[in-house]
């Protein structure tokens, strides 16, 4: 019998479930949702990411690939594209804003100790954040996306100093 695990899963283990369900509970994220709680849908977010889905349609036939494999991979339950879209569109956003500043802060406070940690990184790093921001057609011609679409996207990106400073208030 194997003991081995996928690397999905251990990949999650790293996340403190007690830090993430105290979020949730703070945000009230798992509110009026009975099977796919919080914690799912963070799942299936890192697993998309991780495995570079273009699209909810394309995570969910991924997912539905890997049948088999969900259990061991950490998943509870099947995943329709219906009620991952549904959760995507009424959980807080802020749950994942708060998750990703815990572990910022746990990353620091892991290399708070070492004084030459700077100097490891040879050049700049920046964090990027980018957003999708729709225009109207009619007064932004220049903003073409689609043929009938107007686009335009903003991106926000932080120097290592001011993500530590993001995560010390």
């Amino acid at each position: 019998m194997k003991n081995d695990s996928f690397v999905f899963k251990q990949f999650l283990e790293v996340i403190s479930k007690s830090d993430f369900e105290a979020i949730v509970k703070k945000h009230r994220g798992d509110h009026k949702f009975q099977d796919f709680d919080c914690w799912l849908l963070f799942q299936c977010l890192c697993f998309g990411q991780l495995t570079n889905r273009d699209s909810l349609r394309d995570l969910v036939t991924c997912l539905k690939a890997h049948n088999s494999k969900l259990y061991h991979m950490g998943f509870s339950h099947n995943i329709s594209l219906s009620t991952l879209s549904n959760a995507l569109e009424n959980r807080p956003w802020e749950i994942y804003a708060d998750l990703a500043k815990t572990l910022i802060e746990q990353a620091i406070t892991l290399y708070k100790t070492e004084n030459d940690f700077e100097l490891e990184i040879p050049n700049p790093v920046f964090a990027f954040d980018s957003s999708t921001i729709d225009l109207c057609l009619n007064l932004f011609q220049w903003a073409t996306f689609r043929k009938k679409k107007a686009a335009i996207n903003f991106i926000r990106y932080w120097t290592l100093g001011e993500i530590f400073r993001f995560s010390s208030t």
